[in-house]
C-alpha cells in the first residue's frame, strides 16, 4: 500500500517454508562398525511465516529513503521417511523427528542518492546502510528424537547485530552502476557447543563487488560476495558446556563438535534480471 502524499509505503509478505534434511554420522572405515551411528532423512513444512515492512521517502528530501522490516520467527517440524539408524541400530519401523527454528529479526535501512536525477530518473551514485538485530537466542536447542533415543543438538545462541555498508557510482550516462560493499556479522554461535554445520563462534566479515546495466525497461545486475570467519574451540570450552548442562539437569549435546579450529569461507556469484512493463 502506498500513501504518496507523505511518501510512505507499507508492505507485507507471507512465507511458506519447506525443510529437507539428510543427516548422518558414520565411523571411520577402519572401525568394525558397518552401520552408521546416525542416519536420518526427513522433511517438513511451516505455513506461519510472514514479514512486515515500511519505506519512507520524505517529499521534501527525495534523495533520502528509509526502511524498516520485521521477519517473524518460524518453527518447522520435520519427520523422517525411510529407514532410520540410531546408536548403530537399524530401525525400519521407527519415526525420527526434529525441529528447525528461523529466529525473528528486525532491520533498519537507509539510502541516499547523490546529486540530481537526470531526465530518466538516474542519480550519479548512492550510499546505503543497514542495521539488523537478530533474535538468535530463540534457537536454544534441537536434535533428533528416534523412538526412545534422543540425540540433543545444543545451540544456546546469543542475539547479535549485522551492519552493512555499500556504495554505488554510475558511469556510461549513469546506466552502469559500479558497486562495493562490506558487512559485519557479529558472533552468535557458542564455543561451548560447536557445530561444523553453521557459522563458527566468531564474527564474520563479508566483502562484495558488483556492477549492472540499466537499459530503461530492463535491468541486469551481477555481484560477487566473499564471507570469512574463524574460531578456535578448546577442550575447556567443551567441558564448560557439559558442566553447565549437567548442573541444570539437562542432557549433554551428543551432536556437538569437538575441540579444534572452525573456519568458514563462502564465495557467491549472484545474477538478476528484471523487466518493467510500465
Amino acid at each position: 500500500m502506498n500513501i504518496d502524499e507523505i511518501g510512505l509505503r507499507i508492505g507485507a509478505s507471507y512465507r511458506v517454508t519447506y525443510v529437507q534434511l539428510d543427516r548422518s554420522r558414520v565411523d571411520s572405515p577402519n572401525t568394525d562398525r558397518p552401520r552408521p551411528d546416525l542416519q536420518i532423512k526427513a522433511s517438513g513444512f511451516d505455513f506461519l511465516g510472514f514479514r512486515l515492512g515500511l519505506q519512507y521517502q520524505p517529499p521534501q528530501h527525495p534523495n533520502l529513503q528509509l526502511g524498516l522490516n520485521y521477519r517473524h520467527k518460524t518453527v518447522t517440524d520435520v519427520e523422517s521417511s525411510g529407514v532410520v539408524y540410531a546408536s548403530y541400530l537399524r530401525l525400519p519401523d521407527v519415526t525420527a523427528t526434529t525441529r528447525f527454528v528461523l529466529p525473528s529479526r528486525i532491520e533498519f535501512g537507509a539510502r541516499y542518492d547523490i546529486g540530481e536525477a537526470n531526465a530518466e530518473g538516474l542519480f550519479a551514485g548512492a550510499v546505503a546502510f543497514d542495521f539488523l538485530y537478530a533474535f538468535n537466542s530463540q534457537n536454544e536447542e534441537s536434535g533428533f528424537r528416534v523412538g526412545g533415543i534422543e540425540f540433543v543438538q545444543v545451540f544456546d545462541w546469543s542475539n547479535e547485530i549485522t551492519l552493512r555498508l555499500g556504495g554505488e557510482y554510475r558511469v556510461l550516462d549513469r546506466r552502469m552502476p559500479l558497486r562495493v560493499g562490506y558487512s559485519f556479522d557479529g558472533k552468535t554461535g557458542n564455543p561451548r557447543f560447536p557445530t561444523a554445520f553453521g557459522t563458527p563462534a566468531a564474527a564474520t566479515h563479508i566483502m562484495t563487488a558488483g556492477l549492472g546495466y540499466d537499459a530503461g525497461p530492463w535491468e541486469l545486475n551481477i555481484a560477487y560476495a566473499r564471507r570469512m570467519g574463524s574460531a578456535t574451540v578448546t577442550q575447556a570450552d567443551i567441558d564448560a558446556g557439559n558442566q553447565e548442562r549437567t548442573d541444570n539437569g539437562q542432557a549433554l549435546c551428543r551432536l556437538c563438535g569437538a575441540p579444534g579450529n572452525y573456519e568458514i569461507t563462502l564465495n557467491g556469484l549472484y545474477l538478476d534480471f528484471s523487466y518493467d512493463w510500465d
